[in-house]
């Protein structure tokens, strides 16, 4: 057999004719630059984030570049993750499939063979790892698997592919335990030398493909050398319509970002998936997971900028108190048009009402209060039959005087909803400024009760909903009232 080509392309085009179909984009250009210049036992400069569409060749691109790999020598042991261990398990599968093609078996024997241990079985050639006679090995790994504790093997991997590791579905808790799993378990494991890549469409506003790209609430704090290649929609400028007396959509305008998605193979792509899928899967319209409580919100609507407050505006403030679980407080403020501002936030768990009360007091001097709010549970006063100061009373002692807010829950949802409404391009009551980031991050991911649809799942992170809702419930003050908090302390702040 003549020798293999030296360029990706041509590389590309005669080992795996059937899956190279379209010319590449500049963005698969770029993909592949990276991997050719991968040198055995050298570290790549960066790290490639490939932000692609669902249909942009993201999966078949990683898969055939661990065969790349493999057949050049330059990596020696891949780790192959996902969100699960069977989506992992069927990358790898795709990989084994690609290596006993008759092609890769003409030009490199041993890569094509699978390696056998000294009674001429099979070692290691199952649904979850590859091991090739050339030695080269890939193993799948799900992370629902890694966040329960796994051990690599003694041979770290020189390389390791990320691909479809988000959900729409996932939760906050469960994007916190997968990042905890790939960076307390599976990056630390890595080989002095280990390349990485991480392909994935944003599927939510906190996923860690979001978080990578700095799309979510807080950007992610490792793969610091990342080069992120997108978000890359399919169809710049996509713009549908409903084709009358039918349920199909079809595409009125927009440019394709690649030849292999064109703007019949999208079309398809909508009446198959849906179109709500569509713009999830390769639009990166990011979606909440399912059963969201306020799919009002939007990142780009609710969200703004942080400007200095005239002083003639009515501040306010609400508190929503726990240790174990987040505490919360957040600063209001009201236009003269009616629109109010959340302006400030403190967030934090392990810490005392005194320390949460000076917190709260230290962030707010210089300010004046109509009046500040807290969670009536925080007036309680007794536990297992003991009596104790309340949490109200030790807010006081710093300064920090509260009255109970209303804890009508399925009323407070409902003015939640109505704040958030920015239909028929009515801009929406409320704003958040960007500082706030608790607030933003939980809020659109809050669900709801499954047992309880008209209020929130108080089960998951709902600290700052909750103080928000305080809040834009006490709002109603400001017009029965134009009382103010009494003085109390000498740091020029109001309570």
């Amino acid at each position: 057999m003549k020798r293999p080509p030296d360029d990706y392309e041509s590389w590309l085009e005669f080992f795996f004719p059937s899956h190279v179909v379209a010319e590449f984009a500049e963005h698969h250009h770029k993909f592949w630059r990276w991997l050719w210049a991968i040198e055995a036992g050298v570290r790549p400069t960066t790290s490639p984030i490939l932000l692609w569409a669902r249909g942009a060749a993201k999966s078949t691109s990683v898969e055939m570049g661990c065969a790349a790999v493999a057949a050049r020598h330059t990596r020696r042991y891949a780790l192959y993750v996902s969100g699960k261990q069977s989506q992992a398990d069927d990358h790898v599968g795709n990989v084994a499939a690609l290596l006993e093609s008759p092609m890769i078996g003409g030009a490199y024997p041993d890569l094509g063979q699978r390696m056998l241990n000294k009674f001429g079985s099979s070692q290691g050639w199952r649904r979850n790892r590859v091991r090739t006679a050339s030695g080269f090995t890939v193993d799948a790994l799900g992370l629902d698997v890694a966040a329960r504790g796994v051990k690599l093997n003694e041979q770290r991997p020189d390389l390791i592919l990320f691909d479809d590791v988000d959900d729409t579905a996932d939760s906050l808790e469960t994007v916190e335990k997968k990042i905890t799993a790939i960076t307390q378990k599976i990056l630390p494991a890595e080989a002095p030398e280990a390349a990485t890549a991480f392909v994935q469409n944003i599927v939510h506003y906190e996923s860690i493909a979001a978080r990578l790209a700095g799309l979510a609430s807080k950007p992610a704090d490792f793969l610091a050398d990342r080069d992120v290649s997108g978000p890359i929609p399919a169809v710049i400028g996509l713009q549908t319509e409903r084709i009358p007396g039918t349920l199909k959509y079809r595409i009125t305008a927009g440019t394709p970002t690649w030849d292999g998605q064109s703007i019949e193979v999208c079309e398809q792509q909508i009446n198959r998936w849906g179109l709500r899928a569509f713009l999830a899967e390769a639009q990166h319209e990011r979606t909440p997971p399912e059963g969201q409580a306020f799919p009002e919100f939007d990142r780009s609507v609710h969200v703004c900028e942080p400007f200095k407050i005239p002083e003639a505006w009515p501040k306010w403030r609400a508190v929503d108190y726990g240790y174990a679980v987040p505490y919360c407080c957040l600063w209001f403020t009201r236009a003269p048009t009616g629109r109010l501002y959340v302006y400030r936030e403190t967030y934090g768990t392990r810490k005392t009402a005194l320390e949460q009360a000076y917190e709260v007091r230290m962030a707010s001097v210089g300010e004046q209060y109509r009046f500040s709010v807290g969670d009536p549970a925080m007036w309680a006063t007794r536990r297992e039959g003991k009596v104790y100061q309340s949490v109200a009373d030790q807010y006081g002692e710093i300064g920090v005087h509260l009255q109970p807010a209303s804890n009508d829950r399925l009323s407070g949802k409902a003015l939640v909803h109505a704040a958030l409404d920015h239909a028929d391009g009515v801009s929406p009551v409320l704003q958040i400024f960007n500082t706030c980031h608790n607030l933003i991050r939980t809020l659109p991911m809050l669900p709801t009760d499954p047992h309880k649809p008209e209020d929130v799942d108080t089960a998951t992170d709902d600290h700052a909903y909750d103080c928000g809702r305080y809040g834009l419930m006490a709002q109603t003050w400001l017009n029965a009232t134009k009382r103010r908090e009494p003085r109390g302390y000498s740091m020029g702040a109001r309570r």
